[in-house]
């Protein structure tokens, strides 16, 4: 019997991944192998979007703040995802010049969207954020040799970009008007800082999401189990998790985690009709 082509295998075996790819990010659905054959379920992505559609929604949501919005992504998201914006508008914050200008740019197209060109902290002050490779990862905190681990390809590239830092307790005269706040917070490894210096506000807030790691990888950052117990402590809980960042053999660096407030649980009606994925 001949030997397999190698390079065809290859190829096969890309073009499977590929394809597995496509259906998870596209269609929203994970193929999986099993010993009946193949079965499919729900991505986690997808659910986890569709759970924060919910969220936003049964919440009745009327301001969404999006602390550390890169070049608008997540608005961007949410908007593609049917978050009417007649009814939720989005805050917008992000310190770097690069990103900022495409994020102002984007925005622009929806009235109810409002950017603001700051960081968000504990405190106000002008400090250095460390310029990535990758804008995404930039962080006022030092990056480490975890984050290497996980995402090999991004390293800072030694620049330095001085921005003004904000707290969210100093627009609480701006924040006034609203009553029920969804808080998105993406701020490479600065979370705990977002949250202090959103002490004032934080009753009005009525869900959170939030990038956590669960190794260090940046100087000093909270960590999943120190954040999950403060939340839980101030009245948030754990609803769901989404892989970030992860590498081959299923390690995970960070995750996006999405809380509730608890008097709240009740009303998000969460029944679903999706039948458990049983491998």
């Amino acid at each position: 019997m001949l030997a397999p082509n190698k390079n065809k295998l290859s190829s096969v075996v890309a073009l499977v991944l590929f394809l597995k790819d496509f259906f998870r990010k596209i269609i929203g659905i994970d193929i999986h192998k099993t010993k009946k054959g193949y079965q499919y379920n729900p991505s986690i992505n997808y659910l986890f979007t569709q759970l924060r559609k919910k969220v936003i929604e049964n919440t009745n949501t009327d301001l969404i703040i999006d602390g550390g919005a890169n070049e608008g992504q997540y608005g961007s998201d949410l908007i593609s995802e049917g978050i009417n914006l007649n009814n939720s508008n989005i805050l917008s914050f992000e310190p770097l010049s690069k990103p900022f200008k495409k994020l102002d740019l984007i925005s622009k197209n929806h009235a109810g969207w409002k950017v603001f060109q700051f960081a968000l902290g504990d405190k106000l002050e002008k400090t250095e954020i460390n310029i990535s490779n990758n804008d995404v990862s930039s962080s006022i905190l030092e990056m480490t040799e975890g984050h290497t681990f996980f995402s090999p390809d991004t390293f800072n590239t030694g620049e330095k970009e001085m921005v003004e830092v904000r707290t969210l307790n100093s627009f609480e005269a701006e924040l006034e008007p609203y009553k029920n706040i969804f808080l998105k917070i993406d701020v490479q490894g600065f979370e705990e800082n977002v949250l202090t210096g959103a002490s004032n506000i934080l009753s009005k807030v009525v869900a959170i999401e939030i990038e956590l790691s669960l190794q260090e990888t940046y100087k000093g950052q909270w960590l999943i189990e120190e954040a999950l117990t403060s939340l839980r402590q101030s009245g948030f809980l754990l609803l769901s998790f989404e892989p970030v960042m992860w590498i081959d053999n299923g390690a995970m660096g960070h995750v996006n985690a999405l809380l509730v407030k608890k008097e709240l649980l009740s009303q998000l009606k969460l029944s679903s009709s999706v039948t458990p994925y049983k491998a």
